[in-house]
């Protein structure tokens, strides 16, 4: 029996505003084209529409420059990390809900869209976890300190209305970029990675949030063969009842939906030998939990 395995993240902290981090000869080096400066670009965040009239916030964050000058597998190519905070205004440190995460590649002008093909990943990490946590206990162990982690076929996170993450204002967190070539053959070229980081302030609201924490999902498919499961033998199966299944661990029962027949459900592509298998997950069943 053969599986593949891909792991589904589902979402619990947060990211945001503002770092000079980069270095002088960064911030000396122009692009080729284009008059953007070469760094990370980090814009104050603004208003991008309303919901129920409540303020849509978005940071908008540039990597710096890549250049692309030969075949660059996953994992393998340039990649950056900018030390960033979501809210720029002074004051005391406010309640923000993360709604949304969303990353699209660019030329090194920053404006002209590029191929989704030359992304590796996209993460936000928690510059301190252990401070999130204790502002945020939860009943929910929140394993990692990636929040969002956005790869080529998974470019948006969009929480369900009503739903987010909560980060205080003055948390400082790391936005990670990477990108990659896998076979396209030509001159070196520049491009960079744009992200959005969507939110609301507390402040705003007219009713209280349900906050989300970090949970994950590991899914097994079965590659070849009739039937299968994970780490036993034809002759196993043959001395006990077992249902269908390509997963570890016991079977957790009938959970509402599934992967296949969900209206809300998304997924990614990805590749295996002899063509193209897609996961999906449903937003309402797999990806958030209340906490």
């Amino acid at each position: 029996m053969k599986c593949a395995a891909r792991f589904t993240g589902v979402i619990a902290t947060a990211c945001v505003a503002a770092s000079g981090a980069w270095s002088a000869a960064e911030a000396a080096k122009e692009p080729k084209s284009g008059g953007a400066p070469a760094h990370t670009i980090a814009e104050p965040s603004r208003i991008i529409g309303e919901s129920n009239a409540v303020p849509q916030y978005a940071r908008e964050i540039t990597s710096k420059v890549f250049t692309i000058d030969r075949i660059l597998r996953s994992m393998q190519g340039p990649d950056s990390v900018s030390k960033l905070a979501l809210w720029e205004e002074p004051g005391h440190p406010e309640l923000l809900w993360i709604t949304g995460y969303r990353a699209v590649m660019t030329a090194n002008d920053a404006v002209t869209t590029m191929s989704s093909e030359f992304m590796c990943h996209s993460n936000l990490i928690l510059g301190d976890g252990d401070a999130y946590r204790k502002r945020f206990p939860s009943r929910l162990r929140i394993v990692a300190e990636r929040s969002f982690s956005l790869d080529q076929g998974s470019l948006t996170v969009a929480f369900p209305e009503g739903t987010g993450v909560p980060i205080m204002s003055d948390q400082m967190v790391l936005f990670n970029s990477q990108v990659l070539k896998h076979n396209i053959v030509g001159p070196p070229f520049d491009l960079r990675q744009k992200v959005y980081v969507d939110f609301v302030r507390d402040a705003d609201l007219p009713k209280p949030m349900l906050p989300l924490v970090q949970h994950g999902v590991l899914g097994l498919v079965l590659l070849e063969g009739e039937d299968g499961h994970y780490g036993m033998s034809s002759k196993d199966l043959e001395a006990i009842e077992h249902g269908p299944g390509c997963s570890l661990g016991d079977d957790v029962g009938h959970v509402q939906g599934s992967f296949e027949d969900t209206e809300d459900a998304g997924g990614s592509d990805d590749e295996i030998s002899g063509g193209r298998l897609r996961f999906r997950a449903s937003s309402s069943n797999l990806h958030w939990a209340i906490c």
